[in-house]
Order: C-alpha cells, then sequence, then structure tokens
C-alpha cells in the first residue's frame, strides 16, 4: 500500500509551486509557432521508456513538461506516483493498472514517461501506432555502481569492509539476494526471462523497436537529436538535473577497480551487450551528423548553462526571468521561476499535478452531461 507520509508530503510540495498556469499554451497555438518557424509540426505522442539509474528522471521531466504544458493526455499510475509496474503493492500493474474513469472518453493515450517493463502488445492497447519510442540506457558498470549506492543495499545485507561490492557478488551468488540488480536495464526493456529468451533476442527487438536509445553519457547530443526527430523547440527541451548523485557510498580503490567491472560483465552479460550493441549504433549516427547538428549541441548547452544559472540561484538574476531570442532552433521563449519549478519537479509530484489536471477534465465532462441532461428535460416540459 501507498505510504501516507509520502502522499501528504508530495501534497505539501505540489502546494508550493506557484504560476503554472501561466506556462501553458493551447496546442494548436504551439503547433502553429513551430510550424511557421521550423517548417514542420512537432509530434506529440511519445514513449518514454524510464531505466533505473540512468539520468532517467531528467528525461522523464521533459516528457511530463511537454504534456502538462501542451494538455496532452499522460498515462499515469493508477496507485502512487512513480511505477507503472507489476507490483501491485507497490505501483500500477500495465495495463489494468492505469488511471481512468468511465466517464473518460479517451481510449488511448498522448504520452507515458514513468516506470514499467517494456511490452509492444501492452503498448499497442493503450498508445496510438504512430507513436514514437525512446529511451537512456547508461554504461552498465556505471549504472550498476549508481544502483548499488541509490538502494540501501550493503546495509540490508550487512556487508562493510574494503571491498563491499566484490562481497556483494559473493554474497548474491549463494543467496540469491538482489538478484534484480542483475540485468537491470534490459530487464526494464522487456528482457522476457520467464520465457528464458536470449540476450541477443531482447537486444534486436530494442533496436527495432525504439527509434531512439540515448546514451548518459551523451544526454545533450541525444536531446538535440530528439528535438530534431520531433519537431520540438529547445524550449522543450531544456533541463535541470534530477535524482543525481553527487556521490557514492562506497569506494572503489583503483586497483580493484578492473577486476570488479570484469566480475560485473560476467554477472551481467545482457547489460553490457545492450551496451555494446547501442552505444556503437548511437554513436555511429551522431558521426553521421552535420556541422549545424554540432553546432546545435554547443548552442543548447549556452542555454542550460544559463538556465543552471537562473534557476539554481547560483548567479544575482531578475525574479522575472530571461528572454532566449528566436535562433535557428527556437522560436524563442522566456525562462522563469514557475518554469524553473516546473523543471524540478520529480514524477511522483508530477504525477498528483497530472492527476488534479485529468479528474478536473472528468468532473467537466460529468458537469456537461448533467446540464444537457437538464436541458432535455426542460424542452420535454
Amino acid at each position: 500500500m501507498q505510504d501516507n507520509s509520502c502522499w501528504e508530503s508530495s501534497q505539501a510540495s505540489l502546494s508550493k509551486l506557484e504560476g503554472l498556469e501561466a506556462l501553458k499554451h493551447p496546442l494548436k497555438t504551439k503547433k502553429d509557432r513551430i510550424n511557421n518557424h521550423f517548417g514542420c509540426t512537432p509530434r506529440t505522442r511519445v514513449m518514454f521508456l524510464k531505466t533505473h539509474k540512468t539520468g532517467s528522471s531528467t528525461l522523464t521531466n521533459i516528457m511530463l513538461r511537454f504534456a502538462y504544458r501542451n494538455g496532452l493526455r499522460v498515462a499515469l499510475p493508477f496507485i502512487g506516483g512513480e511505477n507503472l509496474s507489476e507490483d501491485k503493492e507497490k505501483s500500477a500493474g500495465y495495463p489494468g493498472y492505469v488511471l481512468r474513469d468511465r466517464k473518460d472518453p479517451n481510449k488511448q493515450f498522448d504520452v507515458l514517461a514513468h516506470h514499467w517493463k517494456y511490452d509492444s502488445e501492452t503498448l499497442r492497447k493503450i498508445m496510438p501506432e504512430d507513436t514514437y519510442k525512446v529511451t537512456v540506457i547508461r554504461e552498465p558498470w556505471e549504472q550498476f555502481k549508481s544502483a548499488l549506492s541509490f538502494f540501501p543495499v550493503f546495509q540490508k545485507l550487512g556487508l562493510t569492509g574494503d571491498n563491499p561490492v566484490g562481497a556483494f557478488f559473493a554474497h548474491t551468488e549463494t543467496s540469491g539476494a538482489y538478484r534484480w540488480l542483475k540485468d537491470f536495464m534490459i530487464r526494464d526493456l522487456g528482457w522476457k526471462t520467464a520465457l528464458k529468451e536470449s540476450h541477443d533476442t531482447a537486444v534486436k527487438r530494442v533496436e527495432n523497436h525504439f527509434d531512439l536509445v540515448i546514451l548518459t553519457e551523451y544526454m545533450d547530443y541525444g536531446l538535440v537529436l530528439l528535438r530534431r526527430h520531433l519537431c520540438w523547440d529547445i524550449e522543450d527541451i531544456i533541463y535541470l538535473r534530477l535524482n543525481e548523485q553527487s556521490e557514492y557510498s562506497f569506494d572503489v580503490t583503483p586497483d580493484l577497480e578492473p577486476m570488479l567491472r570484469a566480475t560485473h560483465k560476467e554477472w551481467s552479460p545482457g547489460d553490457h551487450l545492450l551496451y555494446d550493441s547501442l552505444s556503437k549504433a548511437f554513436l555511429e549516427t551522431i558521426k553521421e551528423q552535420d556541422v549545424d547538428f554540432q553546432e546545435e549541441v554547443t548552442y543548447f548547452r549556452q542555454v542550460l548553462n544559463a538556465v543552471e544559472k537562473f534557476c539554481r540561484g547560483t548567479v544575482a538574476s531578475n525574479l522575472a526571468g530571461f528572454v532566449v531570442p528566436p535562433s535557428k532552433y527556437t522560436a524563442g521563449f522566456r525562462v522563469s521561476r514557475p518554469l524553473c519549478q516546473l523543471m524540478q519537479i520529480h514524477e511522483a509530484i508530477f504525477s498528483i499535478l497530472l492527476k488534479k489536471e485529468y479528474y478536473q477534465q472528468v468532473f467537466d465532462v460529468l458537469l456537461n452531461e448533467e446540464s444537457v441532461e437538464a436541458n432535455n428535460k426542460t424542452q420535454d416540459e
């Protein structure tokens, strides 16, 4: 069951947000503005597969922010605010536990950006065929260390000493504890362990099904590719890093690093195969881009630097914000305090914000039905 204290904390955090309504704009207005500037129409149906410990919270915020500002329909957890997974006690099983209402006339969603285990058949039931599919993966050893630090693994297992990572490998081999950390990313991306599916088959499916697989290590390059593929504005992909660990809860000494890295590759071969295959494809795509692409990445990072300084308060700045003028890569936009707030909302709180929007829409449908029914009765009389 959901922790009430977490829910109340999320509600309290949401209540502190101000000025978010002003960030919304009619979707048609957005499309017309982008079309006039770039000569293309922005795509609005996007499935982002949120993987674990890959910087995916930052990307989830980008997707949910785009949906919120443009009035798009988001697939939300029926229970809680973070996961669309199979554990009914902790999150929302897909597809039966997605938030819906019997008065909801819509059969499908525009955006999906929470944790869930990828399944193509399920996706077809809830999103249109032309949905753009994107995910993010990270170098497996670094992703594994981040997961070990984020989840209280060593504390729960009572592992101490100068080499806790080595102790973990020895412990999990005999006890099976925390084996879900093994091949973590390829599991997120739909590896069918129950069917004893090969890693090769799972990797091929990702290659064939996803339009873009971003590398954490090249996040800005990936976001510029995403912007170009979707005909979005630079405004739509700016970000502030979320859930980032500045340091890990343990140390790996330089003399042990090569051995532990090799052990992890043997222990988690699926993730290494996934990363080796898809990173090569991604880097090849980047290499094929023209000079203008490289210039856009440089420009994007300049904008991000200005956004970081303003939103994090590292420099004295105008409370009203600042304007990013029109360029080849943007129709122009204002960075304001409310936008800073929106960029720092974790998906659990964002889910509450979007659920409130959703229920208001359902409530409006009910009011309209009651109004129509009342008018019909008046005419009959």
